[in-house]
């Protein structure tokens, strides 16, 4: 089996997608809220479209779906030059607040997940030895690898919430 890895902004997205998916949404909704917590500014549909892979008329499509719910808000910006003014989007307070009780929980079961591998590295589990042969270095390693993971995606949700935070002040 090939060993492929992914970015940590990808892992966040993909959690982002399963926990729209969880909540009675489309993997798409919580892709476009993800890049708005991630990129935290303002972006137009060709920047999301860009930055998602999806085309611009599903962006908005789901642009209008964000709009309907309050999460974002549409700015008009005019320019001199003829044609069709921009229209740029934001995560409003409301998004915020809504993705909040999501981070958090997140947060709590990654951190839940953490401690448990430690606790497995340690040599136990739920309070029973864990007795360790050689070939169990691998095993080690992918421990190791995923509370790496875990820590930096942790410290992702954590900054989220920072920037929910100071941004209501």
């Amino acid at each position: 089996m090939k060993d492929e890895a992914i970015n940590l902004k990808d892992a966040f997205l993909m959690m982002m997608e399963e926990r729209a998916v969880r909540g009675g949404s489309n993997v798409s909704l919580g892709r476009i809220l993800g890049l708005f917590l991630i990129e935290d500014q303002p972006m137009d549909q060709k920047e999301l479209a860009n930055l998602s892979g999806y085309t611009k008329a599903h962006v908005s499509k789901v642009l209008r779906q964000l709009l309907l719910t309050g999460i974002i808000n549409k700015t008009v910006v005019t320019t001199s030059s003829p044609g069709r003014p921009r229209m740029i989007y934001n995560l409003d307070k409301q998004g915020y607040d809504i993705a909040q009780p999501g981070i958090l929980t997140n947060i709590r079961s990654l951190t839940h997940t953490k401690e448990r591998l430690l606790e497995i590295k340690l040599g136990s589990f739920k309070g029973k030895k864990i007795r360790k042969s050689e070939d169990d270095i691998q095993i080690m390693k992918i421990i190791e690898i995923y509370i790496d993971y875990i820590t930096r995606m942790v410290a992702i949700l954590e900054e989220a919430l920072k920037k929910q935070m100071s941004k209501e002040k």
